[in-house]
C-alpha cells in the first residue's frame, strides 16, 4: 500500500520514502569482469575493454575515451535501476577505484570529475568537490592499487543510462581501471548507513581502544585472524556505531559481518 496514494505532496517529500521504505533497491553495485562480477553496473556505450597490467596479473580494463590532448574520460553505467529510479533524492555515494599504476605514466592523475545532482528541484551538472575527494596520483610502481572517493550529493538521472559519475584522466595514455565498486549510503530505512567499503575504524584513549563503523552489521572478533569468529554485537538501522572492547593480554582480531544482500538486484557473487 502506498501511503502517499491520493496525495500532491511536494516532490522533495514523495520521493525520500520510495526508496527508504524497501529492500527493492540496493546499496551496492561492482563491475569487476576479471573476477567474473557484474553487479549491475557495466562499461557505458562507446567505451570498451582491454587487457592491462604487469606480467602474471592482467585484467580486463575498461579503456578511457579521449577528451582533450592529455585527458580521458571514464563512466559505467548503472543497470536495472539497482540504487532506485531516477527521481529520488540525492544519494552519499561512496566509490572505490582499481587502477594500474603504470610505470610509463607515473604523475598521472585520476578524479571524479562531472556528475548530476538535484538542486532546487531541477537536475544540474556539477564537479566532484576536491575537499572530499583527493586525487589518485600514478607513482608508476607497476602494481594494481585502489583510491577511494565520495559524492555526497548525486543524483542518477543522466540521460538514457543511470551514472553515478564521470571519471576523468590527465594522462598521456588512458589509465586502465579493472575494477569499480559504487556504495550507496542511506540515510534512512533497512538499509540505512551500510558501507560495504569502509573499514573497521581503531582509536586508542590511554591504554583503551573504541572500535567504530558506519550502518547496521555484526561486530565479530575471534582469537586468531583466521577464526573462528563469534558476534560481539549485532547493529541495526544506527548510522554511527562504537564499541568498547574489554581488554585482555591476548590478541584480539574484528571483523564486520554486513547483512545479506538481495538477491534480486544481483546475479553474480558479491565481494566488497
Amino acid at each position: 500500500t502506498n501511503p502517499l496514494a491520493g496525495q500532491i505532496p511536494d516532490q522533495s517529500y514523495r520521493i525520500q520514502p520510495l526508496v527508504c521504505i524497501t529492500t527493492n533497491w540496493g546499496y551496492y553495485a561492482e563491475w569487476n569482469p576479471s573476477g567474473n562480477i557484474t553487479n549491475n553496473v557495466d562499461i557505458s556505450g562507446g567505451y570498451v575493454t582491454a587487457l592491462a597490467g604487469p606480467v602474471g596479473d592482467q585484467r580486463v580494463t575498461e579503456v578511457g575515451n579521449p577528451g582533450t590532448p592529455g585527458v580521458w574520460y571514464n563512466q559505467w553505467a548503472l543497470l536495472n535501476q539497482a540504487f532506485g529510479p531516477n527521481f529520488q533524492d540525492n544519494a552519499d555515494v561512496i566509490i572505490k577505484v582499481t587502477y594500474y599504476d603504470d610505470p610509463a605514466l607515473a604523475g598521472s592523475s585520476l578524479f571524479p570529475n562531472l556528475y548530476s545532482s538535484m538542486v532546487n528541484g531541477i537536475t544540474v551538472q556539477l564537479s566532484a568537490p576536491q575537499t572530499t575527494n583527493k586525487i589518485a596520483i600514478l607513482t608508476g610502481s607497476g602494481q594494481w592499487k585502489e583510491a577511494t572517493f565520495e559524492i555526497p550529493d548525486v543524483n542518477f538521472q543522466s540521460g538514457s543510462d543511470q551514472t553515478v559519475c564521470r571519471f576523468a584522466q590527465f594522462s598521456s595514455a588512458p589509465i586502465s581501471v579493472s575494477r569499480v565498486r559504487f556504495d550507496v549510503m542511506r540515510p534512512c530505512g533497512p538499509w540505512q548507513g551500510i558501507d560495504y567499503l569502509q573499514s573497521l575504524g581503531m582509536n586508542k584513549t590511554n591504554a583503551q581502544i573504541k572500535l567504530n563503523w558506519l550502518g547496521q552489521a555484526a561486530l565479530q572478533s575471534a582469537l586468531l585472524v583466521s577464526g573462528s569468529y563469534n558476534n560481539l554485537l549485532s547493529v541495526t538501522n544506527s548510522t554511527n556505531n562504537i564499541y568498547t572492547p574489554t581488554m585482555t593480554n591476548s590478541a584480539q582480531f574484528f571483523r564486520l559481518k554486513f547483512p545479506a544482500y538481495p538477491t534480486n538486484l544481483s546475479t553474480s557473487p558479491i565481494y566488497p
